[in-house]
């Protein structure tokens, strides 16, 4: 009997620390937390302007749009997802050259990893230009994005209400 004791500890060990690996890998969060997105915002992007339209988050979802242009020509458009998943969030986007024409063909998908205060980003699991993306408002009237390119490089965007 000593034996199946044993083992079921073990077991009962093993369940318990899956568990706990599990829930530290996915990062809880709701739609509903992502209020302080809301909001038109836009600012310089090298030499085109980006602008981003955030709505109020409704049912399971947060939707933005991109634009970015230059030289009175967009050269870039997107449409922004992000939705519940269970206990946390999924970002996903589609992106446009002109004539609508799509850069990819499955949207790629990114997967929280962070969540705090007036704050949140996304990791890419690969095939996507940014490995993480994040947003945050430090402030009233300040938006910023941050990201991390595939390629390592650090990137960061202050975006002002439009």
């Amino acid at each position: 009997m000593q034996g199946l004791s044993g083992l079921f500890r073990s077991l009962v060990w093993m369940v318990t620390m899956v568990s706990m690996s599990t829930m530290a890998d996915g990062v809880p969060a709701r739609v509903s937390d992502l209020t302080w997105m809301a909001g038109y915002w836009t600012g310089p992007f090298g030499e085109e302007v980006l602008e981003e339209h955030w709505m109020h988050p409704s049912e399971d979802t947060v939707i933005g749009s991109v634009r970015i242009t230059k030289d009175g020509v967009t050269r870039l458009k997107e449409f922004i997802v992000i939705e519940q998943a269970g206990d946390s969030l999924l970002f996903r986007v589609s992106q446009f050259q002109p004539g609508m024409k799509s850069i990819h063909d499955e949207p790629p998908i990114m997967t929280l990893k962070e969540m705090g205060e007036r704050r949140v980003v996304f990791e890419s699991a690969g095939g996507f230009v940014f490995r993480t993306l994040g947003y945050s408002r430090p402030e009233e009237g300040r938006f910023v994005i941050d990201a991390e390119l595939a390629t390592g490089e650090q990137l960061q965007l202050e975006l002002l209400p439009r």
